[in-house]
């Protein structure tokens, strides 16, 4: 199964902008950069012992042929009468055995009631899912984010089945049976992966993991204490039973962030994954520089939303920005 030239084929099949006029232009805001947020688990930790881990040299190294890292984003780039248009784009970048950027879209997609049905029964059937009716699609406004998610897990499928003995970056946790991510869809993208001897590591940049008093999880770790600690055993057995492989916190340089990190490694251990991770990957501000370059080539940048609406205007879509009539209401 070709999942590089599925992607494509559904991605680009509901971009036909047929029937529409106009939209209203959301892309205004004045950033850097366009992304859609991506949501977190709330649970709670069990209180325990602080006990920060160093980093050490694996007593028996696997044999790795390359990293590979994978992220994606979306946008929305404004509302038409029967839903809104988004668009989608997402990387692959290897390191080691091949050397490869792969690219997938933009893709431009008209989101509607109909449209979303379709094209999610269509990703859940690529991970052997059953489909779902109208009456379990969630608001439309959420549909995007759905979207952005399901064609994300693709990718890591993809690279999961055609790469072996790399360490594969994933932005994101490693759970499973959550909203927007079936169990099945995880455990067939896992599964694929540890065939091929992979190893997976999660990276979450922000999470909700909270402490019974509140702090984050991110906050186990001291300012400038380059180190891990694995929490797994005190989250709760029900989330614990979703997530795939370890969960640690960990900060990898001095001056990095301090991250949740789930690994699943292949026949060695995850202390042992999060030392190679530390002593052969480069950083920025603590960040696998691998993941962060597959981010730079994922997001929306102006230029890149000039470039889609100027496309979208030669298809004879016309925009019109959404006019503040607030002036007009009395005031009390």
């Amino acid at each position: 199964m070709d999942l590089a030239y599925i992607v494509n084929e559904l991605m680009n099949r509901y971009r036909d902008l047929k029937g529409v006029t106009n939209y209203i232009d959301r892309a205004t805001e004045s950033t850097i950069y366009y992304e859609d947020s991506k949501g977190y688990d709330e649970i709670e930790l069990e209180d325990f012992r602080l006990n920060i881990k160093s980093f050490r040299e694996p007593s028996h190294p696997p044999e790795l042929e390359g990293v590979v890292a994978i992220d994606s984003s979306s946008y929305r780039i404004g509302d038409t009468n029967e839903g809104y248009i988004s668009v989608f784009r997402g990387t692959i970048i290897e390191e080691g055995s091949k050397n490869i950027i792969m690219r997938f879209g933009p893709y431009i997609i008209h989101v509607t009631n109909k449209s979303s049905l379709d094209i999610l029964n269509r990703f859940r059937s690529i991970f052997g899912l059953e489909p779902i009716s109208s009456r379990q699609l969630p608001s439309l406004n959420k549909v995007s984010d759905r979207i952005r998610n399901y064609f994300e897990r693709i990718l890591q499928l993809h690279t999961a089945s055609i790469f072996k003995n790399h360490m594969i970056f994933i932005d994101g946790s490693l759970m499973g049976g959550t909203i927007d991510t079936p169990y099945k869809a995880m455990d067939k993208i896992v599964s694929v992966g540890l065939r091929n001897r992979n190893h997976f590591i999660g990276l979450s940049k922000s999470s909700s993991l909270r402490l019974k008093d509140g702090r984050p999880i991110t906050s186990l770790i001291p300012n400038y204490i380059i180190g891990y600690i694995e929490i797994s055993s005190y989250i709760s057995s029900s989330v614990r039973s979703k997530v795939f492989g370890n969960v640690y916190v960990a900060r990898f340089t001095m001056d990095g962030e301090v991250f949740r990190v789930d690994v699943k490694p292949f026949n060695i251990s995850g202390d042992d994954i999060l030392s190679i991770v530390y002593s052969k990957m480069d950083f920025v501000r603590g960040y696998p520089y691998l993941l962060y370059l597959s981010h730079v080539y994922s997001v929306f940048r102006r230029k890149d939303i000039i470039a889609i609406k100027s496309y979208i205007f030669s298809r004879g879509v016309s925009t019109y920005n959404n006019v503040d009539r607030s002036y007009l209401l009395p005031k009390y």
